[in-house]
């Protein structure tokens, strides 16, 4: 899957090539950096806010049933030039020492300087992919972005919630998400 840049050939990265150079400490701190599309893309600085949104949804989904809740992780995803690290997860029970959960049942990027990132890259991946809820909690509206009905191209249902009323999600066992809890106290 390579492609011209000028007069030269480039070679995306692949999540394996990404994998193993972490493996070998050859790539700088892996927190700053998130492989897309076979580049490595610098994540942006987390806020305050993006903090607390981000503590509360933790709070929350810890209370989940039958899924393994991951924090700032990646997961594999069909694109394999991709690896994303999106801000929650829930995936599927296991041991993930020796390797990356495949998908997931729920993913969350909490969003204030990346929602074009996440809507437009992001989504796109993770519905490819087939995962079920894809939630994006637009700091600066108040409002959370549900993408549900993946297909290969992309989410068939795209609706937005907030800053009140309740989210349940599709495929965890959590109680339902307060949204003004969620956004309580945030300006």
């Amino acid at each position: 899957m390579a492609f011209v840049l000028g007069d030269r050939t480039i070679h995306p990265l692949t999540a394996e090539q990404a994998l193993q150079l972490l493996e070998l400490e050859i790539l700088p701190d892996r927190n700053s950096l998130e492989l897309l599309h076979g580049m490595l893309t610098e994540k942006s600085v987390k806020g305050r806010e993006h903090g607390v949104l981000k503590t509360r949804l933790i709070m929350w989904l810890a209370g989940a049933r039958g899924s393994v809740l991951r924090v700032g992780e990646p997961i594999r995803v069909d694109d394999p030039t991709s690896l994303p690290e999106p801000d929650l997860v829930a995936v599927e029970p296991g041991d993930y020492l020796a390797d990356v959960p495949h998908g997931a049942r729920l993913a969350i990027e909490v969003s204030k300087t990346s929602l074009k990132l996440d809507t437009e890259i992001k989504a796109p991946l993770y519905a490819a992919t087939g995962v079920p809820d894809y939630w994006v909690v637009d700091v600066a509206a108040r409002r959370v972005r549900v993408y549900r009905d993946p297909t290969p191209d992309g989410y068939e249902a795209i609706t937005t919630h907030g800053p009140t009323g309740t989210l349940q999600p599709l495929a965890v066992d959590v109680e339902p998400l307060d949204l003004a809890v969620l956004f309580d106290g945030l300006r």
